[in-house]
């Protein structure tokens, strides 16, 4: 029997929450979440820590589930969320918004 394909989902990181595009840095925060998946060329596995089932209508999507995800390179022992905040903590101005946002 051969595997099939695997469909889309809509998927948030698990544990952080990102800026807006619009919002201070996240324009920095795009760019960095795209040098280390997209321009990486690494394959990657996502794993689910959590399904919103509301259908994504409590944020105003009305998309389907929402899954929060893990998402871990295969040949890396850290995990892109575990990236993104060691970056974000790491530089001052970032750390406020972490701070603020997340905590």
């Amino acid at each position: 029997m051969s595997a099939a394909p695997g469909l889309a989902q809509l998927c948030s990181l698990a544990y952080i929450k990102l800026p807006n595009l619009e919002e201070d840095f996240g324009q920095e925060a795009a760019e960095y979440l795209s040098e280390l998946t997209l321009s990486s060329g690494k394959e990657f596995r996502a794993m689910v820590e959590e399904k919103d089932t509301t259908g994504g209508k409590v944020k105003g999507q009305g998309t389907g589930p929402i899954i929060a995800v893990t998402l871990v390179a295969v040949d890396s022992e850290i995990s892109v969320n575990a990236a993104m905040l060691q970056v974000f903590i790491t530089t001052d101005s970032c750390l406020k918004y972490f701070l603020y946002y997340c905590l």
